[in-house]
């Protein structure tokens, strides 16, 4: 019994088996299969960490913080709610007892958030 190249993504990227140039780009993929792949990372890596940012990025359509990595039930509610976090959403997603630091990237201003 076959089955599509879709339904294999979630194993075979969490097992490192699928390089880049062999999955379809996360844009032609729904949201329901963006999902799926990522509720089918695993909690230990067989890959590189990178690969995995990149990739999850692409998944979400948008720049990914660190932190977020922690929660990924937020991240996947996000991609099924069809609503991209704005940066407000993602700063929120910090813990409240740590700094949240702005760095104007052309004056070199820092500003610490409340």
């Amino acid at each position: 019994m076959s089955t599509s190249r879709t339904e294999n993504w979630p194993f075979a990227f969490a097992t490192g088996l699928t390089a880049r140039w062999s999955r379809r780009p996360a844009a032609e993929l729904t949201r329901e299969t963006r999902a799926a792949i990522l509720r089918g990372i695993p909690e230990v890596l067989t890959i590189p960490f990178d690969n995995l940012y990149q990739w999850v990025e692409e998944l979400m359509g948008r720049p990914v913080w660190t932190h977020e990595f922690a929660h990924p039930a937020q991240l996947i509610e996000e991609l099924e709610s069809g609503s991209p976090a704005g940066i407000g959403d993602v700063i929120g997603k910090l813990p409240w007892d740590k700094p949240v630091l702005l760095v104007d990237s052309a004056s070199g201003d820092v500003t610490e958030l409340p």
